[in-house]
Parts: C-alpha cells; sequence; structure tokens
C-alpha cells in the first residue's frame, strides 16, 4: 500500500502480502541471472511469505525497508535499506538485484538516488553504504556514477556458488551528500490533495500538536485525549503504532490534506484466522467537512478486501456521533446494531454502533 515515487517511471513498494506471488514469480523467472551475483534466493512462495514477515519485525524495529521496483507498473527488482546501526556502528547498507529484462534504463540508478535521499531526510543516518562484488562491475558502477566514495575491497569476504568473493565498499556520508529540495516519503496518494503515511516517530511533534490544538473537539468521543499531555505520550502511542505493524497485525497512518497533517486512520487488527478488521479514525475539526474521512476510509476497506484477503470489516462509532456514523453510511455498511453501554468514555458506559460490510458488497466507485 505505502510507496516512495522514484519518477513517473519508477516506483518503490513496501512490501506487502500481495506482492509475496509477485516477487516469487520475478525470481524465479529471473533465477539463474539474480543468484550469479546475489547467491540462493528464496526457493518457494512460502520462504518469500517468511522473508516479508521478517521484514515488518526488522521496519518496526529500526526503519529498515525492503520494496519492490515496480516500471511502468511491471514488477522488476527489489531494493533494500538495511540499518545496519547498533553499538558504535551508524549506517545503512543498500542492497539490490533487477530482473535482466530492466537491466540497461539507469533504473538502478535513479531508485539508489532515491533510497539514498531518504534516509538522509526521513531518518537519523548520517551514512549509507553498498559492498558489491568486485566481479559485478555493472552493479558497482551505481555507486561510482552517484559520487559513493570507493573505500577499500574486502578480500574473500563471502563465499558465493562455492567460490571466494571480494567486494568493493562504497559510501557516502550525509554531509558529503545534496539534500533534495522535496524529499521522497514513504505515503499511499489517495488523489491530488490526500494521502496516507505511515506513522513513524519523527512525527511525533507534529501530531501532538495536532492533538492539542484540536482536544476540545477530539475529547468528545476519544477517550485516550485526556492522557495525551506531552509530546513523549504521542511518542509512546507511535512506538506501540510501529510495533503492531511489525507484529503483522494493521498499522497506523497520518492524513496529510495539501501536505498538512489533517488526523489519523488505521487498523485496529488483523484477524487472517476469521478474516476480519477494524477500522478507526479521527480528523481535526478544521477538515471536517470536506469528504476526507470517506475518501481515505475507502481506501481502506478496498485494500481490506482486495490486497489483504479478508472477509469482513467492521466501523464501531459511538451513538450520537453522528459523523462519524456518517462515513460507514455512505461507504455502504450495514448497521448490525448497537452494542449498549460497550464503551467507557469520561466516567460514564456509552452505546456503541456496530457497522460492518462484507467483501462480497463491497464495490468501489
Amino acid at each position: 500500500m505505502f510507496t516512495i515515487t522514484v519518477d513517473h517511471e519508477i516506483t518503490l513498494h513496501l512490501v506487502q502480502e500481495h506482492h509475496h506471488p509477485i516477487i516469487f514469480d520475478l525470481v524465479e523467472n529471473n533465477r539463474e541471472h539474480i543468484e550469479k551475483y546475489a547467491g540462493a534466493y528464496d526457493s518457494t512462495l512460502e520462504e518469500v511469505h517468511q522473508r516479508s514477515l521478517r521484514s515488518k519485525e526488522v521496519f518496526s524495529k529500526n526503519g529498515t525497508l525492503i520494496t519492490l521496483i515496480t516500471y511502468l507498473g511491471q514488477p522488476a527488482g527489489a531494493i533494500n535499506l538495511h540499518n545496519r546501526t547498533g553499538g558504535t556502528i551508524s549506517g545503512a547498507e543498500i542492497g539490490y538485484w533487477l530482473a535482466k529484462e530492466f537491466v540497461g534504463r539507469g533504473i538502478m540508478t535513479r531508485t539508489v538516488k532515491t533510497l539514498t535521499d531518504y534516509a538522509f531526510t526521513n531518518t537519523d543516518l548520517n551514512r549509507v553504504f553498498m559492498g558489491i562484488a568486485t566481479n559485478n562491475p555493472r552493479s558497482y558502477a551505481i555507486p561510482e556514477r552517484l559520487g559513493f566514495t570507493l573505500e577499500g575491497t574486502l578480500r574473500q569476504n563471502e563465499t558465493l556458488n562455492g567460490e571466494w568473493v571480494h567486494h568493493r565498499i562504497y559510501a557516502m556520508l550525509k554531509d558529503d551528500w545534496t539534500l533534495p529540495q522535496n524529499p521522497p516519503i514513504l505515503h499511499y496518494p489517495i488523489d491530488d490533495s490526500l494521502e496516507l503515511r505511515l506513522i513513524d516517530k519523527h512525527h511525533a511533534e507534529t501530531l501532538f500538536t495536532l492533538v492539542d490544538t484540536n482536544r476540545e473537539h477530539l475529547r468528545e468521543w476519544l477517550p485516550w485525549v485526556d492522557d495525551s499531555k506531552v509530546v513523549d505520550d504521542t511518542l509512546e502511542f507511535i512506538k506501540g503504532a510501529i510495533k503492531q505493524y511489525g507484529e503483522n497485525n494493521g498499522f497506523q497512518a497520518g492524513i496529510w490534506h495539501n501536505n498538512q497533517l489533517a488526523g489519523m486512520i488505521g487498523y485496529l487488527y488483523w484477524d487472517f484466522t476469521d478474516k476480519q478488521t477494524e477500522i478507526g479514525y479521527w480528523l481535526a475539526k478544521s477538515a471536517t467537512g470536506h469528504g476526507i474521512m470517506t475518501r481515505c476510509t475507502r481506501a481502506l476497506v478496498d485494500y481490506s478486501f482486495k490486497s489483504l484477503g479478508l472477509n469482513r470489516v467492521l466501523i464501531r462509532c459511538a451513538v450520537g456521533n453522528d459523523k462519524s456514523c456518517s462515513v460507514a453510511k455512505r461507504l455502504g455498511f450495514t448497521h448490525e446494531g448497537i452494542a449498549r453501554q460497550s464503551h467507557w468514555l469520561h466516567n460514564q458506559c456509552i452505546d456503541m454502533n456496530h457497522y460492518a460490510i462484507l467483501a462480497e458488497e463491497w464495490q468501489t466507485t
């Protein structure tokens, strides 16, 4: 769902479940080409699935990105930004491979540049490096083209296909890199003015300020508002949201309208056993009345059915919270009933409307 735009031809997709068969087929069709320099790769769809689950876990722990490259909408390869920071080491390693038919189009050079831009503008990273086999000149031409410094060669650094391989180490420091005026972001564009961004720790100050300036508006229906007193409270929420994503149990996303944070939307959980989920959301007062939440919720419902393979989506809204309930109604959800006194709000139990829609009922417009 979440992507980084390289240019009008190339997009990086944060790997999710629906990408697994795509990646597996791409590897199978290019196995000899890939394994010549990268070694043995996943040989079954289940191995691809397990790799993807691990990628979510490491993303939640240190921001490591595992992405699928598409070129003009076609799967073309993969590129990863592995955060290796730990102890006295600080930096991230870029690794990549490209399907044979896409070689020679400048795809990887543009992609590596964008991922380096991302590393130096969206994270605290100070160093990006690559280790490339000395017998792979096409690959090490990329960091040379981008101005990376050749720091040396690690002799017999790895065995590949039964033989020792030397690696050239190329690196770039943030101080030596020209930062872009419009940094790349990890996002899900909904339309020209609206997008979702996976919430991260560097959003804490912005998110807290939004909550703080909308405190009276939000607290009417949201019990957590009174407990969000300082930026650190928001940071703890974000850490929990990142952990949730790492456990493959949903995600929380900021809603950006005209490049300004306007609210939040997310999945409370993903239940892959009973194939269902629940969506929760809120908007700043100034952002209400523009159809923003309806468009964002539609996107998450669509993703639930088409990409996650779920069968049922639930939305719960307090009785009396007409604006929130209207989102579910507008999207064709069925009112399944009222759970009496099922929610604790401001020292009293309140009733909650339950709205749900099934995969067979869902139609996108």
